[in-house]
């Protein structure tokens, strides 16, 4: 079980960004999957089932979060190169 949380940790740092969220959204994919294991059919593979218990549980995390906020000086790109100006090294 050990190498397979590894990769659902994996799985939900790669989605939510975040090891703080992966953690949370980790647990509760656990969780969901404990509760609904007598619902497992067999259709296909314990793991893929996990997958998809897991991804529905990381989609979730990220409808109730919200979006993120930008930094703000991610703006767009000056529309000219400014060539006169040498560039700020100085450190504040």
């Amino acid at each position: 079980m050990q190498p397979l949380r590894r990769d659902l940790h994996a799985h939900f740092y790669r989605m939510l960004g975040s090891t703080h969220y992966a953690d949370d959204a980790l647990q509760e994919a656990l969780l969901r999957a404990w509760r609904g294991l007598a619902r497992f059919e067999r259709r296909s593979s314990l793991r893929a089932w996990l997958y998809a218990v897991a991804t529905r549980a990381c989609l979730d995390v990220i409808e109730h979060r919200g979006k993120r906020a930008l930094p703000l000086d991610l703006g767009p790109s000056s529309s000219r190169a400014v060539l006169d100006q040498t560039p700020l090294v100085d450190v504040s």
